[in-house]
């Protein structure tokens, strides 16, 4: 008997880890999920609303915010103690598998103290690359802080997973294939007047780059999902766009880029949608391409008489500061800024303005 009770003991033990480990699998999911579906929609009927969506939504920017954890790994110079790498890789069989733990270690960059919690993971082969946050948590202290009696400067965290052809790089995403983000980083840092503020973006998205070869044209990008946006606090002055505070989806239909024609798409379509309301964006560089990158939309249905403005391109929003990455830095390319501040000046490389 006391033999069948811990036989029993044993199994429950058992089943209890193996679903402690199934929940947390769906828990990272589940707890975007519901972030996303819990998020105010978005004011489609705001025509200003609607372009800041169209803006914040391109795919390029979504990868690129949701890859700024594996970012600051990739740029860190060597420190064996600060975080730890176990590389499982093998080359010869063309696998990658690396992970980079945190655990709380501290290592100094440029006057901070940076704090590393939680793992990210580096999986690919010849099919894809994975990049797994579990809990990543990254806290700064500057040495020169003018807030003394705050526990940080800075928090960024992570949690989700980015799915992506297997030579995307990093920061630089130029690789034609199929991207999958399901990722929510949470940005908090005390302003100058110590003032704690925060940001929580999610993004739930399929991605599909036809070519990404600046020589071959049409460029044909397809995307489809949702994203939320919480906003507590944060202005940037040096920004001159804000981000969408609510949630939405979007689907990108066959947009077609083709920069010797015009530095907005030249076909394709953008629908957003929220709140019971559908925006439609059908860019027409093709036929109407101006400086401003406006574009004909409806609402409901409805055309709407003043069109919407800063359509981009759809790699525009690359980083050309691989190799620059502090924390500072970091921090502003979560946020989007080394893509918001050149908006509506931006062209692709090679691009001819009417």
């Amino acid at each position: 008997m006391p033999a069948t009770r811990t036989f029993v003991a044993v199994v429950a033990v058992f089943a209890l880890v193996l679903g402690s480990f199934a929940c947390r699998g769906r828990s990272q999911h589940e707890i975007i999920e519901s972030f996303i579906d819990e998020a105010p929609p978005v004011d489609l009927t705001d025509r200003e609303v609607v372009e800041r969506v169209a803006y914040h939504s391109q795919p390029d920017w979504v990868i690129l915010e949701s890859l700024v954890g594996l970012a600051f790994f990739l740029d860190l110079e060597e420190n064996p103690e600060c975080p730890t790498i176990i590389d499982n890789s093998d080359p010869e069989a063309g696998i990658t598998d690396v992970e980079y733990r945190g655990d709380g270690c501290q290592r100094q960059d440029n006057g901070q103290t940076i704090t590393i919690d939680g793992s990210l993971r580096l999986k690919g082969d010849e099919a894809s690359t994975t990049v797994e946050y579990d809990g990543l948590v990254l806290t700064s202290r500057d040495e020169q802080s003018m807030c003394a009696d705050v526990p940080y400067d800075a928090k960024l965290s992570f949690l989700g997973m980015v799915s992506l052809p297997p030579d995307a790089g990093a920061v630089d995403v130029a690789v034609a294939g199929d991207y999958q983000v399901l990722v929510k980083h949470d940005l908090m840092l005390y302003t100058d007047e110590c003032q704690l503020v925060r940001l929580t973006v999610a993004h739930d998205q399929q991605i599909r780059f036809d070519t990404m070869d600046p020589t071959h044209e049409p460029m044909i990008v397809n995307q489809s999902g949702r994203t939320a946006v919480e906003n507590h606090g944060f202005t940037d002055p040096e920004v001159d766009f804000e981000l969408p505070e609510g949630s939405y989806s979007v689907e990108r239909t066959d947009l077609r880029f083709e920069p010797s024609v015009c530095t907005e798409p030249t076909g394709g379509s953008i629908t957003l949608s929220a709140g019971g309301d559908t925006a439609v964006i059908e860019p027409d560089g093709a036929v109407d391409c101006d400086s401003a990158h406006c574009a004909p939309w409806s609402l409901n249905g409805e055309a709407q008489a003043e069109p919407v403005c800063g359509i981009e391109g759809a790699a525009g929003c690359q980083a050309g500061a691989r190799g620059q990455y502090g924390m500072g830095a970091l921090l502003l390319l979560a946020l989007g800024s080394l893509c918001v501040r050149p908006r509506r000046r931006r062209r692709p490389s090679g691009a001819v303005e009417p």
